[in-house]
């Protein structure tokens, strides 16, 4: 809901259709609806359009979850406004080419990061679009700090607004490391990941996990930044890590257990970027796994002075608004 809600025009409402249906053998329980309504309103629904068809439909096949849909309706339609915050220092970047061009179907890296910043640490985000930068209806400047979960693929004016962001003294986060290495043209943009990393990418690489090999944004020297394989893209299965040559200036803080250098920081203009050679994020599963990385975020958000908000703890109530439904049964002669 908030990535379809931060990415559509300003001012165009966010209508979410929650399941109410049977799928995959499965159906939503009444502790489901409250919560994936409970979700979508925080993040920015202004209408809900329950999906509630099949044969038989949920009125029939889902009793308790039909009411409980009914319930919530009636108390969204009588409850005050939920006030959302209005500013944020945080950015996830999300661009439609970098999807198309690894035919990613589930947007595991931007979810999770949703999860680890929002519902795990309690701290307001938005996500931009190459779409409203285009439109002139944001821009990275508007932020400190900017998360790139993936981007191989890019068009040279969003690449070289992100080196302008930095050398602005804007913080980038980039966990792909293939970030800006190819024009949506086909032509190559060296020149830019040379500007962004000063150092060089190398061949891919077994990796199940990144060890901090140097005090860094809080996390202690030892700990493990675990990695998950790609799913639901190209090169699913696999871990997505690189070898990488590190430019002069940069400041390396974790390594693959073989000791090569698998992350590091650098200055650029007035502001820094945050490197990574391999994608944590390949699938959900640091979304619900404690780990090494929440401490990671949390510092960062630290760093800008991203407060917690406490809309991450709104739900539905249990009880008020309840509907009684009444069924007629009909009895075949």
């Amino acid at each position: 809901t908030k990535l379809i809600h931060d990415t559509a025009v300003p001012g165009v409402k966010t209508c979410v259709m929650p399941q109410m249906f049977i799928y995959h053998g499965r159906g939503p329980t009444v502790e489901n609806t409250r919560e994936w309504a409970s979700q979508s309103l925080k993040t920015g629904a202004t209408m809900f359009d329950w999906y509630n068809s099949g044969s038989p439909p949920s009125r029939v096949a889902l009793p308790a979850a039909h009411k409980e849909m009914l319930r919530i309706n009636r108390v969204a339609s009588t409850m005050n406004k939920l006030e959302l915050p209005a500013k944020t220092a945080t950015a996830i970047y999300f661009d439609q080419r970098a999807r198309w061009g690894t035919f990613d179907n589930s947007l595991y890296s931007w979810y999770t990061l949703y999860t680890l910043l929002g519902e795990n640490l309690h701290t307001w985000f938005r996500f931009v679009s190459d779409g409203n930068i285009r439109l002139g209806n944001d821009r990275f400047e508007n932020y400190r700090l900017v998360y790139v979960p993936e981007l191989k693929y890019t068009s040279r004016d969003i690449a070289e607004k992100l080196v302008s962001f930095v050398k602005q003294g804007g913080v980038l986060v980039l966990t792909d490391p293939e970030t800006c290495r190819w024009n949506i043209d086909g032509s190559p943009l060296t020149d830019v990941r040379r500007q962004l990393l000063g150092g060089a990418l190398g061949d891919p690489r077994e990796a199940t996990s990144l060890i901090v090999t140097n005090g860094f944004m809080g996390i202690e020297k030892g700990a493990e930044l675990p990695l998950t394989p790609v799913r639901a893209r190209k090169g699913a299965g696999k871990h997505f890590a690189f070898d990488i040559a590190v430019p002069a200036d940069g400041i390396v803080f974790a390594s693959y257990a073989d000791g090569k250098p698998a992350a590091y920081s650098r200055r650029v203009g007035t502001g820094q970027v945050i490197y990574f050679a391999a994608q944590p994020f390949g699938n959900a599963r640091l979304a619900i796994q404690g780990s090494s990385w929440t401490g990671l975020l949390s510092a960062l958000a630290e760093k800008v002075a991203e407060p917690k908000v406490e809309i991450w703890d709104f739900m539905f109530p249990k009880t008020g608004g309840e509907v009684e439904v009444k069924y007629i049964v009909h009895q075949p002669e």
